[in-house]
């Protein structure tokens, strides 16, 4: 189905063209998999028995705007998204999921197939999702008349085998996108 230009109304809706439904589904059942595969090594991520609980496309959706979220807001130390105080009453992490929710999900959280890594694949944690998102802004894309395209250094000190080195970029150790 195509999208109008200007078409959108609410944020939500702009976010929903990317994260659709079917994406959200296969996050949640990655992470069920991967849950149920790992708890024994972490139960303290389960429930009180040490299963592992499932989660729902609804609850992953929480946990993203929950991402979103804490990269938007800075506060000191991570727990206090979830701070009773009063300095930090605004903040309503805890009325969407609990801390300890919230840990387990992003411990356990899984956008691929657990089962069909390729371990060659230096990127294999996230590949069927880039493709899945590729794939989505291919087709939502609506260029203007002129398009320029251009490559830039994104800086990053980690260490593995994406992180490029160009001598004459003011920017030299980085993503090369």
């Amino acid at each position: 189905m195509p999208v109008i230009r200007g078409a959108m109304t609410r944020a939500v809706d702009f976010f929903r063209l990317f994260f659709a439904a079917e994406l959200v589904r296969t996050i949640c059942t990655h992470t069920n998999s991967y849950g149920w595969g790992t708890i024994e090594s972490k139960p303290y991520y389960g429930d009180k028995d040490g299963a592992w609980v499932e989660t729902s496309p609804e609850e992953i959706e929480k946990l993203i705007a929950l991402i979103l979220y804490c990269g938007l807001v800075n506060v000191s130390s991570f727990h206090w998204y979830w701070s009773t105080k009063t300095l930090y009453h605004g903040l309503w992490a805890r009325s969407i999921m609990s801390q300890d929710r919230f840990k387990a999900l992003m411990a356990m959280l899984y956008v691929v197939d657990p089962d069909e890594e390729d371990e060659e694949d230096k990127l294999r944690k996230v590949s069927s999702f880039l493709e899945f998102f590729k794939e989505k802004c291919k087709d939502l894309y609506q260029p203007f008349q002129r398009v320029a395209v251009d490559e830039r250094m994104v800086k990053s000190k980690h260490r593995s085998g994406i992180r490029h080195y160009i001598k004459n970029k003011p920017t030299k150790w980085g993503i090369k996108l």
